[in-house]
C-alpha cells in the first residue's frame, strides 16, 4: 500500500512537470533505447499509470455529467428531439399515402416535412 502511495505521488508530480515542458511528452515512453527486462518494466508501469489515469478522467466525466442531466431533469428541461405537431393536413396526407392514393415523397412534399418527421 506504501509503495503505491508512493509511486502516485511521484507519478503526480511526474506529471506535473511533463506538462509544464512539452518537449518531453513525446519521449516519455521512448522504449527503444532500453531493451531489457528494467525498461519493459518501466514502459509497462508508465502505461498502467497513463491508462489508470484516463480511466479516472472518464469516470470523473460521466460523473459531472451525470450530475448535470439529473439537475436538468430536476428542473424539468426536455431533453432530446422536439416534438413534431401533428396536424390535420399531415393526418390526411399520412393517411393518403397509407392507403396508396400518392407515394410517400410526394406526401412529405405537399404537408413540407422531412423524412424523418413524416416516417415517426
Amino acid at each position: 500500500m506504501l509503495f503505491c502511495f508512493f509511486v502516485k505521488v511521484h507519478f503526480c508530480e511526474l506529471v506535473f512537470f511533463v506538462q509544464k515542458r512539452p518537449f518531453l511528452t513525446s519521449t516519455l515512453l521512448d522504449t527503444t533505447q532500453y531493451k531489457d527486462s528494467l525498461g519493459t518494466f518501466i514502459a509497462d508501469l508508465v502505461l498502467q499509470i497513463l491508462s489508470w489515469m484516463a480511466e479516472d478522467e472518464r469516470n470523473r466525466i460521466r460523473k459531472r455529467q451525470r450530475e448535470g442531466i439529473d439537475v436538468a431533469m430536476k428542473n424539468s428541461i426536455a431533453f432530446g428531439r422536439p416534438k413534431s405537431i401533428i396536424t390535420e393536413e399531415f393526418k390526411q396526407a399520412y393517411h393518403r399515402w397509407k392507403t396508396g392514393e400518392m407515394t410517400a415523397v410526394k406526401a412529405m412534399k405537399e404537408i413540407a416535412v422531412k423524412k424523418t418527421t413524416f416516417i415517426s
